[in-house]
């Protein structure tokens, strides 16, 4: 049962963890499916194959087309409001545990934090192998398991190097339970759960675990197990009733971008609270929303998405993903994909103008087998281009108030 007016809100984010992943791999994931199964699940597509566009659209309530954080390493312009400041401003207690990803970490560096981001704790840490000296989770297994972290990380990270040393992946992915990324994510979010605060104050905590290495049997369950013990945390200390959980991904697959590499989890659990109904379309732009709605505050007049918490909880929204590659001065490549029904619409831009591409998902779900030549499907190409281009008009930033007819 409810104890106070506002409810405490959990942001959970696995990077890495595909909507199929819960169906695949459900013998060793049983937090996970408890959650769906005492929640409700939303089929949700990706509007971007990585992290910082999907990251900067789970903090803004926005579209990448509207937010700027366009690719990764890119900088979520300052002038994007978050929903932890909303929601530190309402006196909402604000934490962040692991990756948070709206500026550029390439190199090793630290990602720079914002001066108004609304958290109080920020426990960050990109990844398990992400070098920077700041890396909270590197500078906790130095703490209690000095050994280890001596044997994996003899010397400082290479800031040439662009990606972490597979076998370093591989001996932090075989690490025991204890001492491994997602046990330390839900050890710190507990401790801040059990910060002494102001009878009645709820909190926001955004808790990023991760896939660490290969996706497979061992993997998934070490996530769960993170989760597991988070969400126990909760029922034990008697919060469960209090808080709304949001359970969802900020990347499906290492790289992937054919549809099915783009379907993450989105669950909504707070027992007792949400709507009755089927569950459907929904996306990340929908999470601010949501968090506004549950905390009494008034839609933010630049929130693009909807709430999950009403009645009619399909948000509706057209399942669109663009990737882009480049520079301001020159887009090297792109693609703009809309998916309806069982066809998959795929357009190139940049160097890939004029490149089209259309699959028919039921029969090539791998998206192997372009049909777009196919005269037969000339009119269908034409209207869900309409609809592309329909869909993208309506992701445009009309908040700003017009004033007059000129």
């Amino acid at each position: 049962m409810p104890t106070i007016n506002r409810p405490n809100l959990l942001l959970i984010v696995c990077r890495g963890l595909n909507a199929q992943d819960l169906t695949e791999f459900g013998a060793v994931t049983p937090a996970l499916s408890a959650l769906a199964a005492t929640g409700r699940s939303f089929d949700c597509d990706l509007p971007d194959p990585r992290s910082g566009p999907v990251r900067a659209t789970l903090m803004t309530g926005r579209w990448p087309q509207s937010h700027g954080l366009w690719a990764d390493g890119a900088v979520l312009p300052l002038r994007e409001e978050l929903v932890s400041q909303v929601l530190a401003n309402a006196g909402y207690d604000c934490g962040l545990v692991g990756s948070s990803h709206l500026a550029p970490v390439a190199g090793w560096r630290t990602e720079a934090r914002r001066d108004a981001d609304g958290f109080r704790v920020w426990n960050w840490a990109h990844g398990p192998a992400h070098r920077a000296r700041q890396n909270a989770y590197i500078a906790s297994l130095k703490s209690r398991d000095p050994d280890t972290h001596d044997r994996l990380f003899p010397t400082q990270g290479n800031p040439d190097e662009q990606q972490p040393d597979p076998s370093l992946v591989a001996a932090l992915a075989a690490l025991p339970e204890g001492s491994g990324f997602n046990n330390w994510v839900s050890d710190s979010s507990i401790d801040f759960i059990d910060t002494q605060r102001p009878a009645g104050q709820p909190w926001l905590l955004v808790a990023g675990f991760q896939i660490v290495g290969n996706r497979n049997a061992d993997a998934l369950a070490k996530l769960d197990t993170g989760v597991g013990h988070l969400v126990s945390a909760l029922e034990d200390r008697q919060l469960s009733g209090d808080t709304l959980i949001v359970l969802t991904a900020d990347t499906a697959s290492a790289g992937g971008r054919t549809s099915s590499d783009l379907q993450v989890p989105l669950i909504l659990n707070w027992p007792g609270r949400l709507p009755d109904g089927p569950a459907t379309n929904a996306s990340p732009v929908d999470i601010a929303p949501s968090f506004c709605a549950a905390a009494g505050l008034p839609p933010r007049p630049r929130h693009q998405g909807r709430s999950l918490l009403d009645d009619h909880v399909a948000s509706g929204h057209e399942s669109i993903t663009t990737f882009r590659e480049g520079t301001r001065a020159r887009l090297t490549r792109g693609t703009t994909a809309i998916t309806l029904g069982k066809y998959r619409l795929v357009l190139g831009h940049g160097d890939a103008a004029g490149e089209t591409a259309l699959y028919d998902l039921e029969q090539d779900p791998d998206e192997r087998d372009n049909i777009a030549a196919d005269p037969a499907h000339c009119d269908l190409i034409e209207a869900m281009t309409d609809r592309l281009l329909a869909a993208l008009c309506a992701r445009e930033d009309r908040s700003q108030p017009r004033l007059g007819g000129f």
